[in-house]
């Protein structure tokens, strides 16, 4: 945008929005987040891998942390740092770009040292399979780890490409549940395909607050829901006043 004014006007409304809905949850506001499936499935995986003894596996994908669609690999890392948390046996991770090698195993670390397992994290099993500009021979790798006996469920959020019909192929001849989601149009019209539990556009981006459900995230989902009926709204209104003549 070229307003100055405007973007500090943007930025004190988005800022506001977020702080009051943040209080009202704190002081014990629910929030009624609209049911997604995928995230339903997600949440249980990890007392399934408890219950069965099996791990699963997940991808943030093979988005460099430096690159525009480093927000599809942060919510990726999101919720591998939500599950791990909550799981039994060490997940198999995958990744398809060098920078999301250690915050992979970062991610898997802290959420078994705040679950009090820190001796139970095995950083080895965070793989770097092939750099970004090799999507297939990643979708490869991965889908031979998918394929062991141990792996329990298929999880694939993150900035994922044509490789997704490798990785969700392995999951099917597994027979495990999948849930798979990506800012890639391509990858998720794939990920139907395979699984009931497609993850759809910025869905993507709201698995951190299904999952963790603090007052922070959940404050951040509504006001990003607030903002989007605002935006939609000053769209409908400009279009009716250009139709009846009012604004040139």
């Amino acid at each position: 945008m070229d307003n100055p004014l405007l973007v500090l006007m943007l930025v004190a409304l988005t800022v506001t929005l977020l702080l009051l809905i943040w209080r009202r949850v704190r002081d014990g506001t629910t929030l009624g987040l609209r049911p997604l499936p995928a995230y339903e499935a997600l949440r249980r995986q990890p007392a399934y891998m408890v219950e069965t003894g099996r791990r699963f596996h997940m991808t943030p994908g093979r988005a460099d942390l430096h690159t525009p669609q480093a927000p599809a690999s942060v919510a990726g890392l999101g919720a591998l740092g939500e599950l791990a948390q909550e799981s039994g046996p060490s997940p198999v991770v995958t990744v398809g770009a060098p920078t999301l090698l250690p915050a992979a195993q970062g991610a898997v670390l802290r959420s078994y040292e705040a679950s009090g397992r820190v001796a139970e994290a095995r950083p080895g099993e965070t793989h770097f399979l092939a750099a970004r500009d090799f999507p297939l021979v990643y979708g490869a790798g991965a889908s031979v780890l998918i394929g062991q006996p141990e792996v329990g469920g298929n999880v694939a959020l993150g900035h994922i490409g044509p490789e997704m019909v490798l990785l969700a192929e392995a999951g099917q001849r597994q027979d495990v549940e999948q849930i798979l989601g990506s800012d890639d149009p391509g990858a998720m019209a794939v990920s139907t395909v395979f699984t009931p539990h497609a993850v759809w556009g910025e869905e993507l981006f709201a698995g951190r607050a299904y999952l963790d459900e603090s007052p922070l995230q959940l404050a951040s989902l509504r006001t990003q829901d607030v903002l989007r009926w605002l935006v939609a709204a000053g769209i409908l209104i400009a279009a009716a006043l250009r139709l009846l003549g009012l604004v040139g």
